[in-house]
């Protein structure tokens, strides 16, 4: 006799993609996780203190190197980084986070209506990513939509391989 448990079970897809699919939504809730902490911990702290930890960390190299690429790169950056960029970028980060989070625990459910509001979500998070790096290039920032691009790849994988076997 079949139960119902293992009914379920034989309808759920299988295999490598599938299980890069778990990986890939676990990391998303992760992701998120971090990204929660990290803007609640650049909303908290006060304006400057991130330029003070920057100095704090090139002078030596500074002392050493007045011309260091990395140190003056960095400093040239904290000196920019002001409170409306802090709230902005706090605010920023958190709510992708939350996004992400959400997204990654209803991905995990497998509901059919999840997906396309996955993928509509991480599509509108890539697009005012990608108008944000228009206009302040960041390498962690391209690294964030190229793994949102490629989640976004993976969820549509799966949602053609969870339609085929419902």
């Amino acid at each position: 006799m079949i139960t119902r448990t293992q009914n379920l079970d034989a309808e759920k897809p299988h295999g490598i993609f599938h299980n890069l699919f778990d990986i890939v939504v676990v990391l998303k809730g992760l992701n998120g996780l971090v990204e929660i902490a990290s803007g609640a911990t650049l909303l908290s702290i006060k304006a400057g203190t991130i330029l003070e930890w920057v100095l704090w960390l090139t002078e030596s190299e500074m002392l050493q190197d007045p011309h260091d690429y990395l140190a003056t790169s960095l400093q040239k950056w904290a000196l920019n980084f002001g409170h409306d960029a802090q709230v902005f970028a706090g605010l920023y980060i958190v709510t992708h986070g939350v996004i992400k989070l959400v997204l990654a625990m209803l991905l995990y459910t497998e509901r059919p209506w999840v997906f396309p509001l996955s993928l509509l979500l991480f599509t509108a998070l890539v697009a005012f990513s990608l108008h944000h790096l228009v206009n302040h290039w960041s390498w962690p920032l391209t690294c964030f939509i190229a793994f949102d691009a490629f989640t976004i790849g993976v969820i549509a994988k799966e949602w053609r391989t969870v339609g085929k076997v419902k």
